[in-house]
């Protein structure tokens, strides 16, 4: 567990999903409310809120593109993103679809949609990517007024449960994070970093792994970007070339004083 784990943005998403990949919300420090202008559910948002804004195709690189460039596996699952495809747009919400605001990766082979069986036949195929992001849909994602809270609990456990039983397991950290604090009160004033628009109120992370700590709480302050530098470590990507962004990454702390391994530079 950490309990110095902050939200990257005072802000609604999508900002913290792109400090996530790309630590940059694409327009300096103004806000990042805007919806993917390549995704095909943002006019099905705009009809129900006509005053929100589009935000143009972002054209800085993000983990995604690194990754690709160094021939690793990586995909971001959504669920019900299929309905993205069809025009349908059933419990999906574009705004969490990180790489859908990018135009080298929007609606791409790496944007996938999930499900519970596919994922259970790629863990008994062994062909997980080596990175992946999983977005549950509103119903499964915890967030207030969505859907029953108790379903969102069983699928993130049987989400776990079946990674653990898996070939995958023995080389598996799974981080378990929310975007938001969802309003509640916390008498924990999140720090502010110079040039961004964080960092905002605290949130819940797990690391759950056999090279987790074991009961162990980490008190190193750290962020959505902490996510973000873990990945370029891990894989030897290095930070992003652009002065903003490599500013960006050196403001967030090391995600693996929560693991048994160190972790250097990005």
């Amino acid at each position: 567990l950490a309990d110095n784990f902050f939200a990257s943005a005072m802000a609604s998403e999508p900002s913290n999903i792109l400090y996530m990949v790309s630590a940059s919300i694409g327009n300096g420090t103004t806000n990042a409310f805007g919806l993917p202008k390549l995704d095909a559910c943002t006019a099905v948002e705009l009809a129900k809120a006509p005053t929100a804004s589009v935000s143009p195709p972002l054209t800085y690189p993000n983990v995604g593109d690194q990754l690709g460039a160094k021939g690793i596996t990586w995909s971001w699952y959504q669920e019900n993103f299929n309905t993205e495809q069809s025009g349908a747009c059933n419990n999906y919400i574009p705004q969490e679809n990180a790489f859908q605001y990018f135009q080298s990766t929007a609606n791409g082979p790496h944007v996938l949609n999930y499900t519970t069986s596919d994922f259970q036949n790629t863990l008994t195929q062994g062909t997980l990517p080596a990175v992946m992001w999983v977005q549950p849909a509103p119903s499964h994602d915890m967030h207030p007024g969505s859907g029953n809270i108790g379903d969102a609990v069983l699928w993130l456990d049987n989400f776990i449960k079946a990674i653990k039983s898996s070939s995958a397991w023995p080389n598996t950290a799974i981080i378990v994070l929310w975007d938001e604090s969802g309003g509640w009160y916390d008498h924990v004033a999140p720090p502010q970093l110079s040039g961004t628009i964080g960092l905002g109120a605290r949130v819940p992370v797990l690391v759950i792994s056999p090279f987790a700590k074991a009961n162990y709480v980490s008190h190193q302050q750290m962020d959505f970007v902490s996510i973000l530098r873990f990945i370029q470590h891990n894989w030897n990507l290095g930070k992003f070339t652009a002065a903003d962004q490599a500013a960006r990454e050196g403001q967030s702390g090391d995600l693996c004083d929560l693991l048994t391994t160190s972790c250097g530079e990005p």
